[in-house]
């Protein structure tokens, strides 16, 4: 009796454990067909919404060249806001790839120094508008890595313009460093802010996916809070990762840190 006991609880384990397998196969399963979905629609939305900055530039340059500021101004805001809405799209591809399993890696020497000014140049008008001043210092030995170009860029663009959002009549610091470990030499490349800073307690939500942060009962701040996400899961892709020092009042320090050369059986390790 005993024994016949123990065998059926021993089974009845067996069933539980098997039936929970089935349950996370099946939320994996949805997970991604939701993230291919998501990657499919994202990816269908960049062809017309190109198609709309295209236009409306055209018509911006027409208007300039008879003189038509006021309408100018008109279609100059159609333009800006259609970037806006392709940004919000591409961080949604970003993401959705990510989750699908579909991202690769593709290493190949990167100009750090250049990466890093097309990233700086890309916010200025914003930086400019918000009264920012923006510095930039690139060591001599973080000028060159070896990496995923388009992955560094993602990562740094979305810590800068987070930088940029968070920040009124102020600084933002943009440095590259190289810090020599004992295995690996890795690429740091901080970004530092005199923004409004993140309450202790918020820390460790920030890199959350959709996770937008605001002082006060509303939404103030565009986006959808997911560019934190995006460059923290670039940068574990790439065997690295993004860490945050902040206290609420005083500023901001987002630190990227990865292997100045990124070796692809790590690479592939980390995307997986």
């Amino acid at each position: 009796r005993m024994i016949n006991g123990w065998r059926a609880a021993n089974q009845a384990a067996k069933d539980r454990q098997l039936e929970a397998e089935l349950k996370r196969a099946e939320a994996e399963e949805a997970n991604r067909a939701k993230s291919e979905f998501l990657a499919v629609m994202t990816h269908e939305l960049r062809t017309p919404l190109n198609a709309v900055i295209g236009y409306a530039e055209i018509i911006q340059e027409d208007l300039d060249a008879d003189g038509r500021k006021d309408l100018s101004e008109d279609a100059g805001r159609i333009t800006g806001s259609a970037r806006h809405l392709l940004g919000l799209i591409d961080q949604i591809l970003n993401l959705s790839s990510i989750d699908a399993g579909q991202e690769s890696v593709a290493l190949r020497d990167v100009d750090v120094r250049k990466l890093l000014e097309d990233a700086v140049n890309a916010v200025k008008d914003e930086a400019r508008e918000a009264g920012n001043r923006i510095s930039l210092r690139v060591s001599a030995e973080a000028e060159h890595a070896f990496s995923d170009g388009n992955k560094l860029t993602v990562a740094v663009a979305a810590l800068v313009s987070n930088a940029v959002k968070f920040t009124a009549q102020g600084l933002i610091a943009v440095t590259a460093e190289l810090d020599r470990g004992d295995a690996d030499d890795m690429l740091v490349i901080a970004v530092s802010d005199t923004g409004q800073g993140i309450a202790r307690e918020h820390l460790s939500e920030i890199f959350k996916p959709f996770a937008q942060l605001e002082q006060g009962a509303t939404r103030t701040k565009g986006g959808m809070g997911l560019g934190l996400s995006i460059a923290q899961r670039m940068a574990h892709t790439l065997g690295g990762e993004v860490s945050v020092v902040s206290e609420l009042g005083s500023g901001s320090t987002f630190t990227l840190r990865t292997p100045l050369r990124v070796k692809a059986q790590t690479a592939i390790r980390a995307a997986a």
